[in-house]
C-alpha cells in the first residue's frame, strides 16, 4: 500500500524494555574479579517471555518493618543502617516504581461495568496475581429504600459467571457500541494478544477471534513482535476494531474472519524513552478513516485500496497524555489542559479547560454525546486523574 508520507527506516528487532535481544543471542552480564565481561547465550536457552505484571502495592509501615528485618538477616552488611532508614528507602523505592507504572504506555482501563438484562449488572475485570485472568461477575439489582424514594442498586448479591485465563496480563477491556442490553461484544487487550468475545444469557461467554501478534509477524513482518498498545472497537461494523502497537504498527482488523483490512506504520522517534512511547487511536469520519494520537500530535489517516492519505490535525505546544474520539468529536488531554475539537469546526477547539495540576495529568478520557438537535449538541466527558483516584465530570 502506497504511503503519501516519506517512509522511515525501521529497526529490524523490537526492543522490549524488559528483555534485550542483541542480534541472535541473549546478553548476560557476568561479573568476575578482576575483570567484567559480557557473555552471549543462544536464543534457545532464553525463557519464554510472559510479560508478568504485578502492580506495586501500598505497604503499611508494619509490613515494611518486617521486610527490612528480613533484609538485615539476609544481608548482614546493611546491619549498620537503622530500621527506620531501611523502611524509608523501601517506601521511596516503591513510590518511584508506582510513578513509573502510572506512566506505563501499556496501562489502560481494565474494568467494565454495564447493565445486563433489566435487573442485572455486569462487571468485567482482570484478576489473578499477574492480572491475566478475565473475571465476569453478575450482580442482581436490589431495591433500596431512602427517606422519600427508592433506588435499584447492584453489589448486594453477586456471583462469578465466567473466568477465562488469557495467559498474559490484561491491560484494556473495551466494549462495542453494537452491544445491546442482552448481547455484549467486547475486546480484551493483553500484553501479547487481542481477544474478541461475545456474551449473552443463552450461550454465555464465547471467544470468536484471537489476534496473536507474534504469530502474525511471520505474515506481516512490520509488526515485528511488538505488543498491542491500544484497541478501539468500530462504530461502523460490530466485529471490526482498530489497534496500534508498541512499534507504531496500526491496523483495522475484521474479527469475523480474522482479516487485516488496512495497515500502516507510524513509527516512534529513536530518541523517545519508554514512557514517551505512547500512542492511542480511534475511528474517524468513515470506516476507513482513523485518528492516531501521540505525545506530539494527532494525525488523521484515510485508507484507500492502495494509498494512505496522512495529515496532522492537531499539534499543541504541550505533551499529549490522553485521547478519545466519538462521532465528529475528538478530545485530548495535555499536561495542562483538556481540549475538545469538532471535525466540522477544524480551525479552533470548541472547548479548552485548564485542569487542576495538583491531581496529576488525566490518565483516561471518556466522551459521551448526550443530546443532539438541529442547532446544537450537548456533550459530556469524564476525566480520570492519575493521582488520588479523583474523577472529574463536565458537560456543556
Amino acid at each position: 500500500m502506497a504511503d503519501l508520507t516519506e517512509p522511515l527506516d525501521l529497526p529490524f528487532i523490537f526492543i522490549d524494555p524488559y528483555l534485550k535481544i542483541v542480534d541472535r543471542a541473549f546478553p548476560l552480564e557476568c561479573h568476575k574479579k578482576p575483570k567484567q565481561y559480557l557473555k552471549y547465550y543462544s536464543e534457545d536457552q532464553v525463557l519464554k517471555r510472559t510479560n508478568d505484571f504485578r502492580p506495586t502495592e501500598f505497604s503499611l509501615n508494619k509490613k515494611l518493618k518486617k521486610t527490612s528485618k528480613k533484609i538485615v538477616i539476609d544481608v548482614p552488611e546493611l546491619g549498620h543502617l537503622f530500621k527506620d532508614d531501611l523502611v524509608r528507602l523501601l517506601r521511596d523505592d516503591m513510590k518511584l516504581t508506582r510513578k513509573f507504572e502510572r506512566h506505563d504506555p501499556l496501562r489502560e482501563n481494565a474494568l467494565v461495568t454495564m447493565d445486563f438484562s433489566h435487573d442485572l449488572k455486569l462487571f468485567i475485570f482482570a484478576s489473578a496475581s499477574s492480572l491475566s485472568t478475565l473475571i465476569i461477575v453478575v450482580s442482581k439489582k436490589e431495591q433500596f429504600e431512602l427517606d422519600d424514594s427508592s433506588v435499584e442498586l447492584p453489589l448486594d448479591t453477586m456471583y462469578i459467571a465466567e473466568t477465562y485465563d488469557l495467559e498474559y496480563p490484561i491491560r484494556q477491556i473495551t466494549t462495542s457500541p453494537f452491544s445491546s442490553l442482552d448481547f455484549k461484544i467486547f475486546i480484551v487487550r493483553t500484553t501479547s494478544k487481542l481477544h474478541l468475545f461475545t456474551l449473552d444469557i443463552a450461550e454465555g461467554l464465547r471467544i470468536i477471534h484471537v489476534f496473536d501478534l507474534a504469530k502474525t509477524t511471520d505474515m506481516f513482518p512490520s509488526i515485528d513482535y511488538s505488543m498491542p498498545m491500544h484497541v478501539e472497537m468500530s462504530p461502523y461494523y460490530p466485529y471490526q476494531y482498530l489497534v496500534v502497537t508498541t512499534n507504531g504498527y496500526t491496523a483495522i482488523v475484521d474479527g469475523t474472519n480474522s482479516e487485516i483490512l488496512y495497515n500502516g506504520m507510524d513509527p516512534f522517534l529513536d530518541d523517545h524513552n519508554y514512557t514517551s512511547r505512547w500512542k492511542s487511536c480511534a475511528f474517524g469520519k468513515t470506516p476507513s478513516t482513523i485518528l492516531i494520537a501521540s505525545p506530539e500530535c494527532i494525525k488523521e489517516w484515510e485508507f484507500t485500496d492502495d494509498t494512505i492519505h496522512k495529515r496532522t490535525i492537531a499539534a499543541p505546544n504541550d505533551r499529549i497524555v490522553a485521547f478519545t474520539a466519538k462521532s465528529t468529536l475528538y478530545c485530548f488531554a495535555t499536561i495542562g489542559a483538556i481540549i475538545l475539537f469538532d471535525h466540522l469546526v477544524p480551525e479552533r477547539p470548541i472547548l479548552k479547560w485548564t485542569h487542576p495540576i495538583r491531581l496529576g495529568t488525566p490518565s483516561l478520557l471518556t466522551l459521551n454525546e448526550l443530546e443532539k438537535d438541529v442547532c446544537k449538541s450537548y456533550v459530556s466527558f469524564i476525566s480520570f486523574f492519575e493521582c488520588g483516584g479523583e474523577v472529574c465530570f463536565l458537560s456543556f
